[in-house]
Protein backbone atom coordinates (compact mmCIF):
# COMPACT_ATOMS: atom_id res chain seq x y z
CA UNK A 1 0.00 0.00 0.00
CA UNK A 2 2.50 2.38 1.09
CA UNK A 3 4.27 1.85 -2.88
CA UNK A 4 0.84 2.47 -4.57
CA UNK A 5 0.37 5.88 -2.44
CA UNK A 6 3.69 7.16 -3.37
CA UNK A 7 3.28 6.21 -6.96
CA UNK A 8 0.33 8.18 -7.25
CA UNK A 9 1.76 11.12 -4.87
CA UNK A 10 4.23 11.89 -7.42
CA UNK A 11 1.96 11.47 -10.06
CA UNK A 12 -0.32 13.93 -8.44
CA UNK A 13 2.88 15.99 -8.95
CA UNK A 14 3.24 15.91 -12.25
CA UNK A 15 -0.69 15.87 -13.11
CA UNK A 16 -1.27 19.42 -15.15
CA UNK A 17 -4.42 19.42 -13.16
CA UNK A 18 -6.78 17.87 -10.83
CA UNK A 19 -7.28 14.73 -12.53
CA UNK A 20 -4.16 12.17 -12.81
CA UNK A 21 -4.14 11.28 -16.61
CA UNK A 22 -2.27 7.77 -18.00
CA UNK A 23 1.07 10.37 -18.61
CA UNK A 24 1.24 11.27 -15.33
CA UNK A 25 2.06 7.60 -14.24
CA UNK A 26 5.35 6.51 -13.97
CA UNK A 27 7.18 4.12 -16.68
CA UNK A 28 5.76 0.42 -17.21
CA UNK A 29 8.16 -1.12 -15.09
CA UNK A 30 7.21 1.10 -12.01
CA UNK A 31 3.56 0.47 -13.09
CA UNK A 32 4.10 -3.44 -13.00
CA UNK A 33 5.45 -2.68 -9.11
CA UNK A 34 2.33 -0.96 -8.49
CA UNK A 35 0.39 -3.80 -9.62
CA UNK A 36 2.27 -6.35 -7.84
CA UNK A 37 1.97 -4.44 -4.40
CA UNK A 38 -2.03 -4.23 -5.08
CA UNK A 39 -1.87 -7.92 -5.81
CA UNK A 40 0.00 -8.24 -2.57
CA UNK A 41 -2.45 -6.22 -0.28
CA UNK A 42 -5.51 -7.73 -2.18
CA UNK A 43 -3.80 -11.51 -0.75
CA UNK A 44 -3.03 -10.20 2.62
CA UNK A 45 -6.73 -8.89 3.28
CA UNK A 46 -7.98 -11.93 2.26
CA UNK A 47 -5.99 -13.57 4.24
CA UNK A 48 -6.39 -11.67 7.46
CA UNK A 49 -11.03 -12.09 6.96
CA UNK A 50 -10.32 -15.37 6.85
CA UNK A 51 -11.74 -15.26 2.87
CA UNK A 52 -14.53 -12.98 3.59
CA UNK A 53 -15.03 -11.01 0.70
CA UNK A 54 -17.57 -8.54 2.23
CA UNK A 55 -14.96 -8.09 5.18
CA UNK A 56 -11.95 -7.81 2.74
CA UNK A 57 -13.81 -5.19 0.78
CA UNK A 58 -14.39 -3.23 3.96
CA UNK A 59 -11.13 -3.38 5.09
CA UNK A 60 -9.75 -1.89 2.28
CA UNK A 61 -11.99 0.35 1.89
CA UNK A 62 -13.73 -0.04 -1.45
CA UNK A 63 -16.84 -1.82 -2.79
CA UNK A 64 -17.31 -5.50 -3.19
CA UNK A 65 -17.68 -4.70 -6.82
CA UNK A 66 -14.59 -2.64 -7.02
CA UNK A 67 -13.29 -5.91 -4.88
CA UNK A 68 -14.34 -8.26 -7.39
CA UNK A 69 -13.12 -6.66 -10.31
CA UNK A 70 -9.67 -6.42 -9.00
CA UNK A 71 -9.78 -9.98 -8.04
CA UNK A 72 -10.30 -11.00 -11.23
CA UNK A 73 -7.69 -8.60 -12.75
CA UNK A 74 -5.25 -10.38 -10.92
CA UNK A 75 -6.69 -14.07 -11.20
CA UNK A 76 -7.09 -14.43 -7.94
CA UNK A 77 -10.77 -15.85 -7.75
Amino acid sequence: MRELRQVLAAARIRAAGPLIDVHDLPVREALDEVRAAERRVLLAALRETGGDRAATAARLGISRATLYRRLKRYQLR
